[in-house]
C-alpha cells in the first residue's frame, strides 16, 4: 500500500519513475496504464479514471506518481512485468527523472502531481536507435547501453535487465541531476499555464453568454406576463361593464314594476345597503339577483302572452321557467 499523504503543496519538483516503450513506436507509456501516451514536447496532465475531480486528490490515488530516489521505484509496482490482469506487451523499460508541477501531494517517499515531463531518460537496453528516437522526440538527454548500467546499480532487483553488473565506481555527479530551471521544462510550464488561462477565459465567456441568454429569456417571459396581465385586466373591465349594465337593467325593471330596494332586501334577507351596492354594480350577490327576479316574476301579468316590453324582460334564474 502506498504511504499516506502528508501535505499538499504547489511547486516544481524532480522525481523518478518508469515507462515502457516499443522500439517500433518510440513513445513513453506508463507501466500500468499502457493505453496512455506521454506525448512529446507537451506536458502530461494526470486525469482520474474513476470520477471527475481535481487531480491529485487526498481521497484518491490518481496523479502522476514519482519517487524521490531510483532505488525506491519498486514501492509503487513499477516492474518489468505487467500487473495482474494486464497482458504482457513487447517493450523496453525506461527509467528517468521527471519534473513535476501544478498541484502536488507529497508522500513519505515521493509525490503525486498534476503535470509532469521527463528531464532525463535511461533506456535499459543496448539500442542506440531507440535512444536517438527518444532524444529527438522528447528533447531531453537519453542514456543507454553501458552508460545506463551506472544507474542500474542502484535500481531494485526486479527492475534490472539481468544479473547485477560488475561494480563500477559511481560518483553522485554521474546520476542525472537536471535543474528545475531547464528552459524546455519552464517553457512547458508556461504553455500549460497559458492553456489553462485560455480554458478559464473560454469558460467565463460561455458563462457570460449563458447569462445573456437567460436574461433574454426572463425578459421575454416578463413581457408575456405583462401582456397576459393586460388582457386579463381588459377582460375584468369588460366583465365589470357588463355587470354594471345588467344591474342597471335589473334596477330599471324593479322601478318600472314598483319594487323597492327594501322589498328586495327583505326577500333576500340582506341589508338595503347591500342591495344598493349590488344594483350599482359594485358588489355581486346571487341571492339578491334571484330575489329581485322572483319579485319581478310575481309582478308580471300572466295573460295569454307576455306583455312585458322586450327591453324590460329579465333573464329567468337557473332552474326556473321563463314567463310565457
Amino acid at each position: 500500500m502506498p504511504p499516506q499523504p502528508l501535505e499538499r503543496r504547489v511547486g516544481v519538483l524532480l522525481g523518478w519513475r518508469c515507462w515502457s516503450t516499443d522500439r517500433s513506436e518510440g513513445l513513453l507509456r506508463p507501466i500500468v496504464m499502457r493505453g496512455l501516451v506521454w506525448k512529446p514536447r507537451q506536458p502530461h496532465e494526470a486525469l482520474c479514471p474513476e470520477e471527475v475531480h481535481p487531480v491529485p486528490s487526498q481521497a484518491c490515488k490518481c496523479g502522476l506518481w514519482a519517487v524521490c530516489h531510483p532505488m525506491l521505484l519498486n514501492e509503487v509496482g513499477w516492474t518489468n512485468s505487467p500487473p495482474q490482469g494486464v497482458p504482457k506487451l513487447p517493450g523496453v523499460l525506461v527509467v528517468g527523472q521527471v519534473a513535476l508541477w501544478g498541484s502536488i501531494v507529497e508522500h513519505e517517499r515521493g509525490w503525486r502531481a498534476q503535470f509532469g515531463y521527463p528531464t532525463h531518460l535511461y533506456v535499459l537496453a543496448d539500442d542506440e536507435d531507440l535512444a536517438a528516437t527518444l532524444r529527438e522526440r522528447y528533447i531531453v538527454p537519453v542514456t543507454w547501453g553501458r552508460e545506463a548500467q551506472i544507474l542500474e546499480q542502484v535500481l531494485p532487483p526486479d527492475l534490472r535487465r539481468g544479473p547485477r553488473p560488475r561494480a563500477v565506481s559511481v560518483r553522485p555527479v554521474e546520476l542525472a541531476s537536471v535543474p528545475t530551471t531547464l528552459p524546455a521544462i519552464v517553457e512547458l510550464i508556461h504553455v500549460a499555464e497559458r492553456r489553462a488561462l485560455e480554458r478559464a477565459r473560454e469558460r467565463v465567456d460561455v458563462a457570460r453568454e449563458a447569462l445573456r441568454l437567460e436574461r433574454q429569456t426572463l425578459a421575454a417571459e416578463r413581457e408575456a406576463l405583462e401582456l397576459e396581465w393586460e388582457r386579463l385586466e381588459q377582460r375584468r373591465q369588460q366583465l365589470g361593464q357588463e355587470q354594471v349594465s345588467a344591474m342597471a337593467k335589473l334596477k330599471r325593471e324593479l322601478i318600472a314594476h314598483g319594487i323597492t330596494q327594501a322589498a328586495v332586501a327583505r326577500s333576500a334577507a340582506v341589508s338595503r345597503e347591500q342591495v344598493c351596492s349590488v344594483l350599482a354594480g359594485r358588489y355581486k350577490s346571487r341571492r339578491v339577483v334571484e330575489a329581485a327576479e322572483q319579485l319581478l316574476a310575481s309582478r308580471r301579468p300572466r295573460r295569454g302572452g307576455d306583455v312585458t316590453p322586450p327591453q324590460l324582460r329579465a333573464v329567468p334564474p337557473s332552474g326556473e321557467p321563463g314567463v310565457e
